[in-house]
């Protein structure tokens, strides 16, 4: 059966199906966790689907089948729970009445592999463990990847992370997941739109959030992954904050925002 889907116009454009990040928001759920999907020039990606991503790709009216990529940072359930039901729904195409639909990509930390079960391996076109400050072709998009990255220092030696700008004939961005600062974390990456995870509001990740900005200095951050000790802080004090220790543009967001990636505004 071909499931009857009026589908969203999202070209060019991001929705943050998810703006919610770490252990007390895969409990709560108070933001989503389910990560965001973005149209780059008619190229669809999937960013980081942890748990609930296909509940919320679905209430938004949006069809797996049209993916081109999915990108995981990091091996964390916030980001990468929902990873087979993607590959499978993408596989299936169930909206679209086919199957074995193999032309697309996944792009993974190799130590995200052993998250995919052996079934879903078989699935995508090509399974990419990536590799720090690599260049990757997707069509005629270019996804480059950053340093591998500290999620704070616990994990340093034990686990895999990775930004990623993507970056096609006019436009780009780079999307940082949660990290503690390393000298020039993200490479040769230039890119005036940056989508950052926030850690928490306070001590070292916040310095640590302030050192990253500063580096990096593009024009405009758009802000999520909020853990629950950042919302009882308060996302507007946060925010103004940061904005005034690194002098940069910051639009904190929320489930369901959508950017426009050609005039660089929210337009829900």
């Amino acid at each position: 059966m071909i499931l009857k889907n009026k589908m969203r116009n999202l070209r060019n454009k991001i929705i943050f199906l998810g703006t919610g990040g770490g252990g007390s928001m895969v409990s709560l759920q108070k933001r989503s966790t389910a990560g965001f999907w973005a149209n780059v020039e008619g190229i669809n990606l999937y960013f980081d689907p942890g748990p609930g991503a296909m509940w919320h790709i679905r209430q938004a009216k949006l069809v797996p089948d049209d993916l081109q990529a999915i990108l995981i940072s990091h091996k964390h359930v916030d980001h990468a729970t929902d990873l087979n039901a993607l590959i499978e729904s993408i596989h299936y195409q169930m909206t679209r009445g086919g199957w074995n639909y193999k032309d697309y990509k996944v792009f993974i930390p190799p130590d995200v592999y052993g998250l995919i079960s052996e079934h879903h391996q078989k699935m995508p076109g090509q399974i990419i463990k990536v590799k720090a400050e690599r260049e990757y072709k997707l069509k005629h998009l270019k996804i480059t990847t950053t340093k591998n990255l500290i999620e704070k220092p616990y994990y340093k030696n034990r686990l895999d992370e990775f930004g990623y700008q993507v970056k096609g004939k006019k436009i780009d961005f780079l999307y940082l997941p949660e990290t503690f600062y390393k000298k020039d974390l993200a490479g040769n990456i230039k890119s005036k739109l940056l989508i950052l995870n926030m850690m928490k509001a306070t001590g070292d990740y916040y310095l640590n959030t302030v050192k990253v900005i500063k580096e990096l200095s593009p024009q405009l951050i758009l802000l999520r992954h909020w853990v629950r000790r950042t919302l009882v802080y308060g996302v507007k004090k946060l925010v103004d904050k940061l904005q005034k220790d690194t002098k940069i543009k910051i639009i904190p967001l929320k489930d369901g925002d959508v950017f426009n990636l050609r005039t660089k505004t929210l337009e829900s």
